[in-house]
């Protein structure tokens, strides 16, 4: 249903708490706060309307050896209203050259796999939740898994971890960035 309302024009969702009569709700009040300040902040007249997203016929890059270092991969950071923009974005996004990329995307848990698995029916990009273990190669697309820092080691491997928040989130993007900057 929080898919479904991103696709339809939601500017944010937020995971709804656990217990009858939202008991949990005070427990999240800090977030829910900040969310609807945020969406109070968008200019609606100046979105497009971006629909549904149909499958459509997909030739899938098939994947190839590891990027490896000095190989171009683009990182795609967004938060509030990123998802809107991203069903936007995505689609437009190439194979060509070579080119792997990394979203970082402020989500409650557990939604970032559903978005990416919707996503990929947008794109000829390979697009998925990231794993532990996971490694770029040409025509990847990785979300960020929700709650978790993103970080690439040495070998350019993604680990996750729930390490401190950084300006007051997790996944934090400059984590992202400053783990990628030596490997690629």
């Amino acid at each position: 249903e929080s898919i479904q309302a991103l696709k339809f024009g939601a500017v944010d969702i937020m995971a709804k708490p656990h217990g009858s009569h939202s008991i949990g709700l005070s427990m999240l009040s800090k977030e829910l706060v900040a969310k609807v300040i945020a969406a109070a902040q968008v200019d609606v007249n100046k979105l497009a309307s971006t629909g549904i997203i149909s499958e459509r016929p997909r030739n899938k890059v098939k994947p190839s050896a590891y990027v490896g270092p000095y190989a171009p991969v683009v990182v795609i950071a967004s938060s509030t209203g990123g998802p809107r923009a991203l069903r936007t974005l995505i689609p437009g996004l190439t194979t060509d050259a070579g080119v792997s990329y990394v979203v970082i995307q402020h989500l409650p848990e557990g939604f970032s796999g559903p978005l990416a698995q919707d996503l990929n029916n947008s794109t000829d990009l390979n697009v998925r939740e990231a794993e532990e273990g996971d490694s770029l190669k040409p025509g990847d697309l990785i979300f960020a898994k929700a709650g978790f820092h993103c970080v690439f080691d040495k070998s350019g491997k993604v680990t996750l971890n729930k390490g401190a928040t950084l300006w007051g989130v997790r996944p934090s993007a400059d984590i992202t960035m400053v783990s990628l900057v030596p490997v690629y």
